[in-house]
């Protein structure tokens, strides 16, 4: 153990004293008279609450953690910990051991910890141990409207039990670096205006009458041995046109064949529209037994076709309007772009393995499902959405198109952790539901809202044991240039994770930048420069990506607690909220 000073003081803990960090607010509460103005004074109130949870005989040996904003160290955290263990040691008594801030960060760098690791409680207990601490003190801190909120715990090392804690609002004098990560939003925030749609031309709008402007088909594919039947066909009725679709399998465990078993049915619409002045297609699905779909557009040539297309998220069972603009398609065919002269053919997809892992065609002998489609047509818009990429989601127009998947519900998992081990399905997780919704009362209006529940039983523990992870991942098509801007911003708040990695990722090169951001339960907005977004190539603040078509992908780690808690429930609830997304200079 590291040489440090020792004070004697008696110790008594309290049980059933643990104090809930609400990590975010959606409004800034009024704050308590008298609250601590300057930094000297906060460290000085921290040391004396802090002693006054310690009252007792036995020896005991305390030490002082980093302190955090939404997982990172705060910019006051250096100076508090030198300032708290100063100011504690010199008010204890001769029973109380303080670890100096020297061993604390001899032991971090020894260990090749990072500060963003302190966030775990694993952690925060094991690096206790190794300092030989019985207790430790650790601090977040909440930036607020017009101050801050600090929370402080007492951790008894021995069991991870929070035995005591408080709370405190501050204001730091000028010279001090505010903290300012994911900073609160208020709902009275102004919003950004968003231009929608002025003009639609329909060329379907109702399926009872003879149809004479469009020819429509359907085509499936099949791969493998896994599938002994399908059958498809298009019927008009009850206003609109329906693909209905099925197919027979002679296995019941497909998921264990997945790389030799895939089925895909499409519904095509030739058309005699050309794009022109046109920004996008609509149309209006409804999609039964499944949610994901494939939307394409594409034109033929006399050397092949060319295809741009999205998958999109839907809600089942209900009619979906979507309006989608033809800047957020990606290229599939790469044999050239569209041609604003030349007629169109309009494809919906029901892509069997995707819809699979969202628990849709479980039927161990026979798939089957319907995708009806109405309200065929074009759109035109007023202006383009100048102030960034989706100002609000307001209106009809997908300016960023959602796909939304869970990640290792359902798919292979390696418990081994090697490269011989045998791959099982993740039996912890039995079933999923999700809907993707536009919400009012954002704080910039109009939100986009994702909403599900997972099914959990005890057989979770298995695959958290094999460190794995359950992720939500959101997939977003962004048909902007990101050409002469340098930061990222937009509004987050999910009640399923505490970090969040992102991905931004140029279609044209195929390059991916990176970066991890910090989210929790309230409204938090999240601005990060293009040099904080790294490749294999550098950041893209040096190397830029150069179309105008961009994927960005957010993946939201489900916290371990919040399944093993859901394993004894029986079901998972989560959230993910995201608006106003926006490109900075």
């Amino acid at each position: 153990m590291m040489e440090s000073k020792i004070i004697r003081i008696s110790l008594k803990l309290l049980s059933g004293a643990a104090v809930l960090f609400l990590l975010a607010c959606t409004s800034s509460p009024p704050a308590e008279s008298g609250y601590i103005k300057g930094i000297d004074d906060l460290t000085s109130t921290i040391a004396e609450r802090t002693i006054a949870l310690l009252p007792g005989t036995e020896p005991v040996t305390l030490a002082v953690y980093y302190f955090t904003v939404d997982g990172k160290p705060s910019a006051i955290s250096d100076y508090l910990i030198t300032g708290v263990t100063t100011e504690i040691a010199n008010r204890g008594g001769e029973n109380l051991t303080m670890v100096s801030r020297q061993g604390l960060d001899r032991i971090m760098e020894e260990h090749s910890l990072m500060l963003t690791d302190l966030v775990s409680e694993e952690t925060q207990v094991s690096l206790g141990q190794l300092l030989g601490a019985d207790i430790v003190l650790t601090g977040y801190i909440t930036p607020l409207k017009d101050y801050n909120k600090i929370n402080i715990q007492l951790i008894k090392v021995e069991t991870g039990e929070v035995i005591g804690g408080f709370q405190l609002n501050y204001q730091l004098e000028s010279e001090f670096q505010q903290d300012g990560v994911n900073k609160v939003i208020f709902p009275t925030d102004a919003a950004s205006t968003v231009k929608g749609v002025t003009t639609t031309t329909t060329i379907l709008d109702d399926f009872e009458g003879p149809v004479t402007r469009v020819n429509f088909f359907h085509y499936e594919e099949s791969w493998g041995e896994l599938f002994t039947g399908k059958s498809a066909e298009i019927s008009a009725g009850d206003g609109a046109v329906a693909l209905e679709f099925a197919a027979d399998l002679n296995s019941e465990s497909i998921l264990t064949q997945w790389n030799d078993s895939d089925l895909n049915f499409y519904a095509g619409f030739k058309t005699k529209h050309m794009i022109g002045k046109d920004a996008g297609f609509s149309v209006d699905l409804k999609p039964e037994e499944f949610s994901q779909v494939y939307l394409f557009v594409s034109q033929q040539f006399q050397d092949g076709d060319r295809v741009f297309g999205v998958t999109v998220t839907l809600n089942p069972g209900e009619w979906n309007h979507l309006k989608i603009p033809f800047s957020v398609l990606k290229d599939y065919s790469f044999s050239g772009p569209l041609d604003k002269d030349k007629p169109m053919i309009l494809s919906f997809g029901v892509p069997f393995g995707e819809n699979y892992k969202l628990f849709y065609f479980r039927n161990p002998g026979k798939m089957s499902g319907k995708l009806s489609v109405d309200n065929l047509g074009f759109f035109t818009m007023d202006s383009d959405d100048s102030e960034g990429i989706v100002a609000a989601f307001d209106d009809e127009v997908y300016r960023a198109v959602p796909s939304v998947s869970i990640a290792n519900s359902s798919l292979y998992v390696d418990y081994s952790g090697s490269d011989e081990g045998v791959l099982k399905i993740n039996e912890g997780v039995q079933s999923l539901s999700l809907s993707v919704r536009r919400k009012e009362d954002g704080p910039a209006g109009t939100y986009l809202d994702i909403n599900g529940s997972l099914g959990v039983n005890e057989k979770i523990k298995a695959f958290l044991e094999s460190d794995q992870s359950l992720i939500i991942n959101l997939i977003l098509n962004i048909g902007k240039s990101f050409r002469g801007k340098h930061t990222l911003s937009f509004l987050a708040k999910t009640d399923s994770a505490s970090s969040v990695y992102m991905q931004v990722s140029d279609s044209a090169t195929g390059v991916s930048y990176s970066s991890t951001f910090f989210v929790h339960s309230g409204w938090g907005q999240v601005e990060i420069p293009f040099s904080e977004m790294i490749s294999d190539q550098g950041t893209m603040e040096d190397s830029p990506p150069l179309s105008d078509n961009i994927w960005i992908s957010l993946s939201f780690p489900v916290e371990p607690d919040r399944l093993k808690e859901a394993a004894a429930a029986g079901k998972m609830d989560f959230t993910v909220s995201l608006d106003q997304i926006l490109l900075g200079d």
